[in-house]
């Protein structure tokens, strides 16, 4: 359900024209940001991970997800079956471990 609503929503996104008080157009043109970063806690992990990968990929973004240290699995699962399902490689990037530097 949230990759099918997000799906809808990416034939959507689109530039404005705006209205100007001189002789010029203006016009806003809405691109993707780059790489987004997915930090996602324990709790919910299939469902967080649901509505940030959909709403990135819509944007035409990529990713690189955090997982918590308790349910990586379900990520790593996840992002088995993007794989399989056809998602190049280097679109959704997962990073594991338990976040201490040093």
């Amino acid at each position: 359900m949230i990759f099918g609503y997000f799906a809808g929503q990416a034939d959507k996104i689109q530039g404005k024209t705006l209205q100007m008080m001189t002789p010029f157009i203006g016009w806003t043109v809405k691109e993707p940001i780059g790489v987004v970063g997915a930090i996602l806690p324990w709790n919910y992990p299939l469902a967080l991970l649901a509505w940030k990968v959909a709403a990135a990929l819509a944007a035409g973004c990529t990713m690189v997800i955090k997982p918590a240290e308790e349910t990586p699995f379900t990520t790593l699962m996840i992002c088995k079956i993007f794989q399989e399902a056809g998602v190049p490689a280097g679109v959704i990037n997962v990073v594991t471990g338990d976040g201490r530097v040093g």
